[in-house]
């Protein structure tokens, strides 16, 4: 899976082109920005400086430069070092005795259905027990490491997504 800003603006546009996501699921849950004359071109350096902007205004302090971390690590989240977990991305340490890495993110939540409102992509949206995203971003590179999807209501994370 893996954080949505780091997905190649590249492979964003073949989705708009194919018709996998609309343009408003491009702006919204990509940052790309959206030119041409049916609006399915990415601008390559607008999209980075749009991800980079919108990033650092969620984790404040953070060194956001997205566009030059490895694409290697596109897909990855955290990793064991030395007895400690870290950012795969950047490498700082979210723990020293490698557990509870989680408290040293920076934590955003966001209602499910209103982001994909925004996305333009079919919701149907609750009555009761909404369902929220709890996003954890490294404090450093401001990269999206784990997203728990929780129900209202529900003690614990119904689903975990990595990356």
């Amino acid at each position: 899976m893996g954080d949505p800003f780091l997905r190649d603006p590249a492979l964003v546009e073949q989705d708009l082109i194919d018709g996998a996501i609309s343009r408003d699921a491009a702006k919204q849950l990509y940052g790309a920005v959206l030119t041409g004359a049916n609006g399915t071109e990415v601008d390559v350096t607008a999209t980075w400086a749009n991800r980079n902007a919108l990033r650092s205004a969620l984790v404040v302090g953070a060194k956001v430069a997205l566009d030059q971390l490895p694409s290697e690590t596109a897909l990855a989240d955290v990793r064991m070092a030395s007895g400690a977990w870290v950012c795969a991305h950047c490498n700082t340490s979210l723990s020293t005795n490698g557990v509870g890495w989680v408290e040293k993110t920076e934590s955003n939540i966001r209602d499910l259905a209103t982001l994909y409102e925004a996305a333009d992509t079919a919701i149907r949206r609750r009555n009761a027990n909404a369902v929220t995203l709890v996003e954890h971003y490294c404090p450093t590179c401001a990269v999206c490491l784990k997203v728990h999807v929780r129900v209202e209501s529900e003690a614990t994370p119904v689903y975990h997504l990595q990356g």
